[in-house]
């Protein structure tokens, strides 16, 4: 009886130690992607990976850490072209991003390593005639201006909006995810110097890949 229990336990053993074929499934690149909505209320989807392109241009969006200091860029490539009328390109960077959490920040600090900032080209120009003009946003300051009885300009400084980047995913390893959501506050200052600040937000969410510098 004793032998029958013994070439039963050594035929669990045996079968638990063969080689099993397990199926590994390759990895999903498309899932790596930013939406971003902005203030029109029409929101752009970006892959990291096989990236397409639009009627303003490629939509690109990397994911990029120097250090420990962050900085996620995406948008429509046209944007570099003098001759389109479209096109854009949003980024944010934050320092000391070391583990998943929320980091906030308003106005861009001193060293100009927390800004936000939003490019959008606005029509098409030429390279050799006149320049393509293009409307920068970003999070260095925000005045109201308002006429005067005289007629003359008057103008306050008022708060840039904070900026907040929730890290829900961190890993600190090259090729690693990074996840998470953002709300961007950007202002523009108007050519006319009596006209306040234009504001637009951008919102959205992302997971993506870190490339390490």
């Amino acid at each position: 009886m004793n032998k029958v229990i013994m070439f039963l336990a050594l035929g669990i053993f045996f079968s638990a130690c063969e080689k099993k074929t397990v199926s590994v499934q390759p990895e999903d690149l498309n899932s790596y992607s930013l939406d971003a909505t902005f203030d029109d209320g029409r929101t752009v989807h970006f892959k990291q990976f096989n990236p397409e392109t639009t009627n303003e241009g490629l939509l690109a969006v990397g994911c990029f850490f120097d250090g420990d200091h962050l900085s996620i860029g995406f948008g429509a490539t046209n944007f570099k072209d003098a001759t389109k009328s479209n096109g854009f390109d949003c980024s944010f960077n934050v320092s000391a991003v070391t583990s998943a959490r929320a980091y906030q920040f308003a106005k861009e600090n001193a060293s100009a390593t927390n800004t936000t900032s939003y490019i959008k080209r606005i029509k098409a120009g030429s390279m050799t005639v006149s320049p393509s003009p293009l409307l920068f946003y970003s999070n260095q300051k925000n005045y109201r201006r308002f006429r005067k009885a005289d007629g003359g300009c008057d103008e306050e400084e008022i708060a840039v909006d904070f900026q907040t980047i929730d890290i829900t995913t961190y890993s600190s390893k090259n090729g690693g995810t990074i996840e998470g959501s953002f709300d961007m506050r950007v202002y523009n200052k108007p050519d006319d110097n009596c006209v306040s600040y234009k504001k637009e937000r951008i919102t959205g969410s992302f997971k993506l890949k870190r490339v390490n510098f």
